[in-house]
């Protein structure tokens, strides 16, 4: 979490700009709108998702670990955060969906993450919550992982 008057982590701060032998400089990718698995859709998140996340965004036991849960107008400034983020840095959250039905199931994404005084690559993941259990978070957050290795270039471990 940013710290008050911090600017959000951008790609190059999580990829490589502090000359880590850890990490590598990355490159800005072309944003890819599509992706798929064996069993899911990540398409590319957009200002009509707000009203199917907030089923996530105000649901107690999803939002358990966050410090609050997030009305709708908080989903909404939420979602121009992520897209604004996005547009920077080249990458960020995708949509989940079932590739058989097309069910919304959450998003999940790479997104710059400062632990302290460094920033690292995570890859996060939300899902409604009657989709846990079936292994797709697991599924979509691989997708995304091997994304970044293979778009933006990175040799970060991910944690």
């Amino acid at each position: 979490m940013k710290r008050r008057g911090e600017k959000e982590p951008s790609a190059d701060d999580v990829f490589g700009c502090g000359g880590s032998d850890r990490v590598g400089k990355v490159r800005k990718a072309a944003r890819v709108t599509t992706m798929e698995t064996a069993r899911l859709r990540l398409r590319a998140m957009t200002r009509d998702d707000a009203e199917t996340l907030s089923r996530i965004f105000l649901d107690p036991v999803a939002m358990r670990h966050y410090p609050s849960l997030i009305d709708h107008a908080g989903t909404g400034a939420w979602v121009d955060r992520t897209l604004a983020n996005s547009e920077r840095d080249g990458f960020g959250f995708w949509i989940v969906e079932h590739l058989a039905d097309g069910a919304f199931l959450g998003p999940c994404g790479l997104i710059p993450q400062r632990l302290g005084d460094v920033v690292e690559p995570e890859v996060a993941c939300l899902l409604v919550r009657e989709h846990w259990g079936h292994g797709y978070a697991t599924e979509a957050a691989h997708a995304c992982r091997d994304w970044g290795f293979c778009h933006l270039g990175c040799r970060a471990s991910f944690r």
